[in-house]
């Protein structure tokens, strides 16, 4: 059995930042004055090993903040988004590639808005993209 956080966090952060968004593992940093950044994070993952193969499934949240005074524009979110999960997989053929593990398959398991509402004149709306994978290795 292996440990497939670490190389599935990295995947997502190499492809992800790579977008020219700020991106953050776990946590984004308490004094980020940033409108839009992306926070990767809580990998679950069960071992669905067969006799012949080693094998996980595993999900994995990447949420994108926003935040604008007074309005929060969700078309610029939802761009960001669009990007991501374009990131993600390309085309239906491919996916991530990540050192040590093979990414067999991968999908959006769920996709969800959250309005934080208004605190100090700034509107707050994050949306959690939650990946899905087969993984061997």
């Amino acid at each position: 059995m292996k440990d497939i956080n670490n190389p599935l966090t990295k995947a997502y952060y190499d492809a992800i930042s790579a977008l020219g968004y700020p991106t953050f593992e776990g946590v984004e940093p308490d004094d980020l004055l940033d409108k839009m950044y992306i926070v990767i994070s809580n990998v679950t993952a069960s071992d669905v090993s067969t006799k012949s193969s080693n094998d996980h499934q595993a999900q994995i949240q990447v949420t994108v903040n926003s935040w604008e005074y007074k309005y929060n524009n969700r078309k610029q979110l939802n761009t960001v988004c669009g990007e991501i999960i374009e990131a993600v997989k390309p085309t239906p053929q491919n996916t991530l590639t990540a050192t040590g593990i093979n990414i067999i398959s991968t999908t959006l398991a769920n996709d969800n808005e959250t309005d934080y509402g208004v605190l100090a004149g700034r509107a707050y709306v994050s949306r959690n993209l939650i990946f899905s994978h087969l993984i061997s290795y």
